[in-house]
């Protein structure tokens, strides 16, 4: 997840919302270590989901960064993916060598339930974000 990268390492979203391995840049314009977005998981969902989109998604498996499997998680919409199909959501899960979140479990079937709109804005320094 993440292209256009930046001379200090981020990589871009298609929402415009920076990410850096275990950084995630947050509605204030700051960085964060960890990798939730104003308190959800990042996805990376169809365009039928529109950006800002909060989901709730069965955990059947996955751990790691807060995630506890078989409990429930919530996550927003923030990118988009040339694979990314319909029913295919791809999880930010850190950087392709730093993988912060494991999977143990069937992901195939997985309950996925639309729970939040947040409004997309910009914040005091013009950057794109959801509120």
């Amino acid at each position: 997840m993440g292209c256009n990268i930046g001379i200090d390492g981020s990589a871009g979203t298609a929402s415009e919302i920076r990410v850096k391995n275990t950084y995630i840049r947050q509605a204030s314009g700051e960085y964060v270590d960890g990798l939730k977005y104003e308190g959800y998981y990042i996805v990376a969902a169809d365009s039928a989901f529109p950006f800002c989109t909060v989901l709730e998604i069965e955990n059947r498996g996955m751990s790691g960064y807060g995630m506890v499997p078989g409990t429930p998680f919530k996550a927003i919409v923030l990118d988009r993916g040339g694979a990314i199909k319909t029913t295919h959501l791809d999880l930010y899960a850190g950087s392709e060598r730093n993988l912060a979140i494991s999977s143990s479990g069937s992901t195939k079937g997985l309950k996925v339930t639309v729970v939040n709109f947040l409004k997309w804005t910009r914040n005091s320094y013009g950057q794109r974000v959801c509120k």
